[in-house]
């Protein structure tokens, strides 16, 4: 469980962190 939780993890954060930054 805990694998699939990283792996959807930098998926939803890039997504967020994208927009986020400015980047």
């Amino acid at each position: 469980m805990e694998g699939a939780i990283i792996v959807f993890f930098p998926e939803e954060l890039k997504n967020y962190m994208v927009p986020n930054s400015g980047m």
